[in-house]
């Protein structure tokens, strides 16, 4: 009790803090993607939490360190820069969902970055995080026995995000903390030992997700972890444990991906690996605990601790040494080599490789055309941007691939491409800002603060590493984590302010935070509630088709810049053979959103299957233009100058057929 009263006296917005990281494992556990639905609920019980702490612990923002200051300021500037771009975004809506994501991610990084954080708080919030996902990725491994190949897509891990290279960067957000507060003496030996167990699991599921993306950003996490964060000794040899732990079933985790992609893959069972990593994860706790015990009974002396240290400096530099050459020796000609890689990059695609290990060296995918028309989105507008996450339309437009990516899959490229110069110099304020203050935390006070600043940082920058790539902010789970980690490498070891008399509270003060909380309210429910009648009316049309179409107008009044409500009605009475209202629906689709590609598609069909062909040309000829590789809108609109039928049916059949062969 003594140690919880601690806890909670020296950092007051520790408690609010602990069940934050809850809501962020609750993101993982029951994360849905991307999607609004999956955003909302967490991130308003987020600004409770945060509206709590400064009830509990009001904060001044002219008292603040001027580099949280400054990162905070810059950080809403972004946040409100991404709702102004609603106004110029060819598709508003999608502006506001993104700008809602920024606005969550804003409230989460508030929430751990404003109060200086004890060793001991620290300690617990980044380890309430390390075991939790731990324990999700027990349960996943668990699960292999009954979900089976279903818990795989493309024989790759996907749960339980739903992404995978999203879920090979939530395992490895914990990964990289858990193995810096593994090595650390200050911590107890039965919580290294789980901390042990915890980065051999994820590592181990890690690998199942055969994540390019996540091995480019662990070799830079590396580097950036051995030369900034202290006890680099400590920490390679709990490395060292967790590599070999996990070498000891990489073969058996890369042969059932090579069941599971193979022609036989209905009868591969993911159970099969169930015991070798369970046992691989205890043997990696073992010896962490023994370590931890021994180290207990018989401290080293500090002529043996120089001596580790110089030891990990010498194999470090002989690693490196060796990774060198065996990597001149293995590509042989490395500017030719290098030269037939960015050749393959740029030329895209996805190849049929024969194994896991083939997957991982080789660099076939469509993310060169995706960038590039990320950087042409940044040509035609380099000051504004074309609106916050507004890539969808532009990439089907000019697009040189069979792939439908709704992001860039940059956040680099997303940040300069859809929110301009202005956008990216206030997000590049607040990263610079909010790094200053988490390297001080690594580079000042005493050890045991600067080993905890440097494992909330390392996975950090492990997301930004890998999201640079990809498009992992759309995660709340993995962005989410990515913000509260750097938070609390800022937080941890800050002096605290001095005590103070208390004062009044203000009417002023909390009428501010009260409407605060009105605004941010008012920004994210309404879309979430838009998307709960959506799916409700997915769920009642086929019993009760009038009930869906209210509950879909309903949806459309509570969103009044999205057609998705419409979209999906006419798809509805497609479904329910009701033309009349089809036509309905993706006409207000179109008046909403005159670009919808689709919306043209469905009304251009219908109205050619009444005999209005002139109007059913213009719209389809609009289609075209707006998706010209399209084959399913370039067929229809050639058989309607031919004078041939349009026939509808056919042209949703092959929209579905051309929707199972390119989802990724």
């Amino acid at each position: 009790m003594r140690r919880l009263g601690s806890f909670v006296a020296g950092s007051p917005a520790s408690v609010p803090a602990c069940l934050g990281v809850g809501v962020l494992l609750a993101w993982a556990v029951l994360d849905g993607g991307y999607a609004v639905p999956s955003w909302v609920p967490g991130g308003l019980g987020l600004l409770a939490l945060l509206g709590v702490g400064l009830v509990a612990a009001p904060v001044r923002l002219g008292k603040l360190p001027r580099a949280l200051a400054v990162a905070l300021v810059a950080l809403a500037g972004f946040t409100l820069w991404s709702y102004a771009s609603m106004l110029w975004a060819d598709d508003p809506a999608v502006a506001w969902e993104g700008a809602n994501r920024t606005l969550v991610l804003l409230v989460v990084y508030a929430l751990f970055a404003l109060w200086p954080l004890r060793p001991t708080a620290a300690l617990a919030l980044i380890a309430l995080w390390c075991l939790g996902i731990g324990a999700v990725a027990l349960w996943t491994v668990l699960s292999f026995q009954t979900a089976g190949a279903a818990l795989f897509y493309d024989a790759r891990l996907i749960d339980p995000v739903g992404y995978i290279n999203a879920n090979a960067a939530l395992w490895l957000s914990a990964t990289w903390p858990a193995l810096v507060l593994a090595g650390r003496a200050q911590t107890p030996p039965w919580l290294r030992a789980a901390l042990a167990a915890t980065a051999v699991l994820c590592a181990a599921l890690v690998v199942l997700t055969l994540s390019r993306g996540a091995l480019i950003a662990a070799t830079l996490t590396l580097i950036v972890l051995f030369a900034l964060v202290p006890g680099r000794a400590r920490t390679l040899g709990v490395l060292a444990v967790v590599v070999c732990a996990v070498a000891a079933v990489t073969p058996s985790l890369l042969d059932l991906g090579d069941e599971l992609g193979g022609d036989f893959a209905i009868f591969a069972d993911p159970g099969v690996v169930v015991l070798p990593v369970i046992t691989a994860a205890l043997a990696g706790a073992l010896v962490v605990a023994l370590w931890a015990v021994g180290e207990g009974l018989a401290p080293p002396t500090p002529r043996v601790a120089l001596a580790a240290r110089r030891a990990v400096g010498t194999v470090g530099a002989v690693a490196v040494l060796a990774g060198a050459i065996g990597l001149v020796a293995a590509v042989g000609e490395p500017v030719a080599r290098a030269q037939t890689a960015w050749q393959q990059f740029k030329e895209g695609g996805y190849e049929e490789v024969g194994s896991g290990q083939s997957r991982l060296t080789s660099l076939g995918s469509n993310r060169y055309d995706f960038w590039r028309v990320g950087i042409l989105q940044f040509r035609r507008s380099p000051l504004l941007g074309a609106g916050a996450d507004n890539f969808a339309r532009d990439y089907l437009a000019e697009r040189r691939s069979d792939e439908t990516p709704r992001f860039v899959h940059s956040a680099v490229l997303r940040t300069l491409g859809q929110t301009g110069l202005i956008g990216t110099a206030l997000l590049l304020t607040f990263l610079v800002a909010a790094l200053l203050a988490a390297v001080r935390g690594v580079r000042a006070g005493r050890p045991r603060t600067r080993t905890l600043a440097g494992a909330a940082l390392a996975g950090f920058v492990f997301v930004a590493a890998h999201a640079a790539v990809d498009w992992l902010w759309a995660f709340p789970a993995v962005a989410g984590a990515a913000y509260a980690l750097l938070g609390v490498a800022g937080a941890v070891g800050r002096p605290a302010p001095r005590p103070q008399a208390p004062r009044r509270p203000r009417p002023a003060g909390a009428l501010v935070g009260a409407g605060f909380a009105l605004v941010v309210a008012g920004a994210l429910v309404p879309p979430w509630l838009s998307e709960r009648e959506v799916r409700v009316a997915l769920e009642v049309w086929r019993l009760n088709p009038p009930v869906a179409f209210a509950t879909l107008d309903r949806a459309a009044g509570f969103n009044p810049l999205a057609a998705r409500p419409y979209l999906l009605g006419g798809t509805i009475a497609l479904q329910l053979d009701d033309r009349d209202q089809a036509r309905r629906q993706f006409a207000a689709a179109l008046e909403r959103e005159p670009d919808s590609a689709y919306a043209a598609l469905q009304l251009g069909a219908l109205l050619a299957e009444a005999g209005d062909r002139w109007r059913a040309e213009d719209l389809l000829a609009r289609a075209v233009a707006l998706d010209p590789r399209n084959e399913v809108m370039l067929g229809a609109l050639e058989r309607l100058r031919a004078g041939e039928a349009v026939d509808l049916a056919q042209i949703n059949r092959d929209i579905a057929d051309r929707g199972a062969r390119f989802a990724r």
